[in-house]
């Protein structure tokens, strides 16, 4: 993810989180950073999770942030408590034939439990 990228991301999610609904929000994808970037530019992610609020959901599972070129940022809002549960690896590159892979890097999921705020 280049910078211009993150700053329309942050404004997305900034406009969502202060209108009315005040929305919960789950940003995932493919920032397109290795281990070998983030170790370099770290302030990539953890810029946009200072400027919207949002949670690195690794970070909260204590997991390393290096895991994984995909990232999942989230933030509850005054009605819904996002919390994530657990992190699963789905296929691995190293073991997964060519024919069958669906990127460059592992794919993982998350497991997040939804609560309402009363």
């Amino acid at each position: 993810m280049r910078k211009h990228q993150a700053q329309q991301l942050v404004k997305a999610i900034n406009h969502s989180r202060r209108s009315e609904l005040k929305c919960a929000v789950l940003v995932a994808g493919d920032f397109n950073l290795r281990p070998s970037d983030y170790a370099q530019h770290p302030t990539i992610i953890d810029d946009i999770a200072r400027q919207t609020t949002l949670r690195d959901a690794y970070e909260s599972l204590n997991k390393s942030k290096n895991i994984n070129a995909d990232r999942f940022l989230y933030g509850s809002s005054l009605g819904v408590e996002i919390t994530p549960r657990a992190v699963r690896k789905l296929w691995d590159p190293e073991t997964t034939t060519s024919d069958k892979r669906l990127s460059d890097h592992e794919a993982v999921e998350f497991e997040f439990e939804w609560r309402p705020i009363e």
